[in-house]
């Protein structure tokens, strides 16, 4: 009997694609390829960014951490950033665009009190930014996003803003099992219905165990950017929000842009460096010394094109610490 009840679940996650469309009269219509003669003469737009180089209008997204790392606190954050225009750590908004965060499991008075602290009284998301909270819900029950119910039920909400922030899968998209891939594909559906209308997504995600992104590996097919929230070695819970930052998927990026970085949020603000920054530092504090460019490669184990690089663009900064 269990393994019936399963085996129906499976199917109904798959079939509820098919019976939505049915319920809204769409009839399938018949594909036509382009030639290529004709597609090279089209004038395609490139990409543009929400927020430079992660989030792509229509894009789709995810980061994803173990708990306690700091995925809220960065989903905020982005929010806030693409809302008003501004940037965090190293990404940076073209432009204000409206936001819809789908929160799945903060009491509301948490998410209220880390709002505040990003906005420090200025206001400047308070038209852009816009909310979903289970505890200012009647029945105090986030959506599913997995079914047509949940999808309806957002609807209104989600066709007047560009960014749609899912904190997280496992609390708003309930129906099915992670490490299932037939599940995934009613979200998958919400989710490519929504881009093709102009809107971005951002999911926000649990890690497994191992450190991956927990569940089927469905779930980055269609994505453009995933990225990966980790504890350093050594961390200890009273470093707070501290993690480094790393691309496990960049369809649209590379090179610098794509390169891993450690954040931190300390009493001055959010701060960020590169990880190469330890080498950089011990680099220029022999230079310093005086030691010679080959040596300080034999003694650091660099080849010695890259100690010469690390010493050129140290003199043409004032560090490698940023405060946003």
């Amino acid at each position: 009997m269990n393994q019936f009840n399963e085996q129906s679940n499976q199917a109904s996650a798959s079939d509820l694609v098919t019976n939505e469309l049915k319920e809204q009269g769409i009839i399938t219509p018949q594909i036509v390829p382009i030639k290529y003669g004709d597609f090279k003469k089209l004038n395609l737009k490139s990409a543009e960014f929400l927020l430079y180089p992660i989030i792509e209008e229509q894009g789709l997204a995810m980061i994803y951490a173990m708990r306690g790392v700091g995925k809220t606190h960065v989903s905020l954050n982005i929010a806030y950033a693409v809302a008003t225009g501004g940037s965090f750590l190293k990404w940076k908004a073209r432009r204000p665009a409206k936001v819809l965060f789908i929160d799945g499991e903060m009491p509301a008075y948490a998410l209220h009190e880390r709002l505040k602290v990003i906005d420090q009284g200025r206001g400047f998301a308070d038209d852009n930014l816009n909310i979903i909270t289970p505890d200012l819900l009647k029945d105090k029950i986030p959506p599913d996003l997995a079914t047509s119910t949940g999808w309806k039920a957002v609807e209104a909400a989600v066709n007047d803003v560009d960014l749609i922030i899912v904190d997280n899968i496992s609390t708003l998209c309930r129906n099915g099992r992670d490490n299932e891939a037939d599940s995934w594909i009613p979200v998958q559906h919400w989710a490519l219905k929504w881009r093709a209308q102009g809107k971005a997504i951002l999911f926000i995600h649990h890690s497994n165990k191992n450190g991956d992104q927990r569940g089927t590996s469905k779930k980055e097919d269609v994505l453009s950017t995933v990225i990966k929230l980790e504890h350093e070695e050594g961390y200890s819970a009273e470093d707070g929000a501290a993690f480094r930052v790393s691309h496990t998927k960049s369809r649209l990026f590379h090179g610098e842009d794509a390169k891993p970085f450690k954040a931190a949020l300390t009493s001055n603000g959010w701060v960020y460096e590169d990880c190469e920054a330890g080498i950089k530092e011990e680099v220029w504090a022999l230079h310093n010394d005086g030691m010679k460019q080959v040596d300080i490669a034999r003694e650091l184990g660099l080849e010695k094109y890259q100690v010469t690089r690390i010493i050129q663009k140290h003199k043409k900064c004032d560090g490698i610490l940023r405060t946003v």
